[in-house]
């Protein structure tokens, strides 16, 4: 069973009020919070009783520590880049 774009909405909205605000990690949880909703209600499962389900699994600041980190790692990567182009330059 798919969901409505309104449920959809409540994920987004969901993830938002969890302190996730960085676009493509929100939609790459977005994708999988919705794969399991959708896999609890092919079982049988209401929306509601899957949200219930699915949602208490979830620890407090969860959300917020998985971009931290993801942010962390994508700085580094920057810093990483952004020296190695620095040497690049400095060798021409």
């Amino acid at each position: 069973m798919e969901l409505t774009p309104d449920q959809k909405q409540k994920i987004r909205e969901y993830l938002e009020q969890q302190g996730l605000s960085f676009k493509p990690l929100q939609d790459e949880m977005a994708d999988h919070l919705i794969c399991d909703l959708e896999l609890l209600m092919r079982d049988g499962s209401s929306f509601n009783k899957a949200w219930v389900e699915t949602t208490s699994h979830i620890g407090e600041n969860h959300f917020q520590q998985i971009q931290q980190e993801v942010m962390e790692t994508i700085n580094k990567r920057f810093k990483w880049s952004q020296g190695l182009s620095i040497i690049a330059l400095a060798l021409l």
